[in-house]
């Protein structure tokens, strides 16, 4: 544009000096639209990330607790084999046997709403981190 204004305004530069300000109007435009689509996906790639570490802990938690019902099984097969031996009946056996309440299990959509809640509270408290931060180096510029 300062090559336009040396050499003098003309009818010519005008439109030229115009069209080279829209092309510049266009290419901030869509650097800006770029970046909010980068942002976008870094967030929910990290979202992704958190998620996979949460199955992960969840299918480990699930493989220990299937390994202690087996040998929890094992444990009072043992017992009723000894009990057998001692001519215990299965009826009495039987009674013994504590009652168990049907628990209702919560449905997928609810778990993956709870990751999902846990995801966007981890979000929110790294932006909140993040403005805290920058409140902290203004008032120390101040």
């Amino acid at each position: 544009m300062d090559i336009y204004f040396i050499y003098g305004v003309s009818p010519e530069s005008v439109n030229n000096g115009a069209t080279i300000l829209v092309i510049f109007l266009l290419w901030r435009i869509l650097r800006v639209f770029n970046a909010l689509l980068v942002t976008a996906k870094k967030r929910l790639q990290f979202r992704i990330r958190v998620q996979k570490r949460m199955r992960k802990a969840l299918e480990d938690k699930i493989e220990n607790l299937s390994e202690e019902i087996k040998s929890y099984e094992d444990y009072v097969a043992n017992l009723c084999r000894l009990a057998k031996s001692y001519d215990i009946s299965d009826y009495k056996l039987k009674a013994c046997k504590p009652l168990v309440k049907q628990i209702k299990r919560p449905s997928t959509s609810a778990g993956l709403a709870s990751m999902m809640q846990m995801s966007m509270g981890l979000m929110h408290g790294m932006n909140n981190m993040a403005a805290n931060n920058k409140k902290d180096e203004d008032i120390d510029e101040i």
